[in-house]
């Protein structure tokens, strides 16, 4: 078992709000030694930046969990379907979330489809998608970040789903063609 590294001062500022891998074994001296217990732990292997027919995502053992990331190479592009889960290596992953920026000024993106096993949108999913004009957001989602649609230009109408209890800010700013939102009834908190 891995010993973890003694850390003073304020390297991380914001430990309580994220998530810190650590390699099988090593969880339980992570969550009770001083400075990394504040951190959410997952053990287990993480895959970062893998691209499965043209999506990328980071993977997760912990719970086989993949999320949706930039892809750092081409801007993504076209009409996209999001598949329910992807497999590498042999294991399975389901899709749970959007990763932050995750099509972050995708301009040439003109829709989207989201798997209902997707729970989460992060900040600036969508930030920028300039032609986007469909988007499904599937029964599931829960929250919807910051600026996830800011700049969506051509984005029409837009149904959230009764599954939503949290919206952040700013999500649909300067989303000049957007003329209908239909939003459920569960809606708790809107930043």
């Amino acid at each position: 078992n891995p010993t973890p590294v003694t850390i003073t001062g304020s390297t991380f500022s914001k430990r309580a709000e994220a998530t810190l891998y650590v390699p099988e074994g090593s969880k339980e001296a992570y969550t009770t030694a001083d400075y990394w217990k504040e951190f959410t732990i997952v053990e287990g292997n993480v895959y970062l930046g893998v691209e499965i027919n043209g999506i990328r995502y980071n993977l997760m053992d912990d719970g086989f969990k993949a999320t949706v990331i930039r892809n750092t190479t081409s801007d993504y592009s076209g009409s996209i379907t999001i598949p329910e889960s992807v497999t590498y290596e042999g294991n399975t992953y389901n899709v749970t979330s959007i990763g932050n920026e995750a099509f972050y000024y995708c301009s040439s993106l003109t829709s989207i489809t989201i798997p209902t096993s997707v729970d989460s949108i992060a900040n600036f999913a969508f930030y920028g998608c300039s032609d986007l004009t469909s988007v499904t957001i599937p029964e599931n989602v829960k929250t919807i970040g910051n600026d996830a649609f800011s700049y969506c230009i051509s984005l029409p109408t837009v149904t959230l789903p009764e599954s939503l209890t949290t919206i952040g800010s700013y999500i649909f700013i300067n989303c000049i063609s957007l003329t209908s939102v239909t939003m459920g009834n569960n809606v708790t908190s809107i930043s």
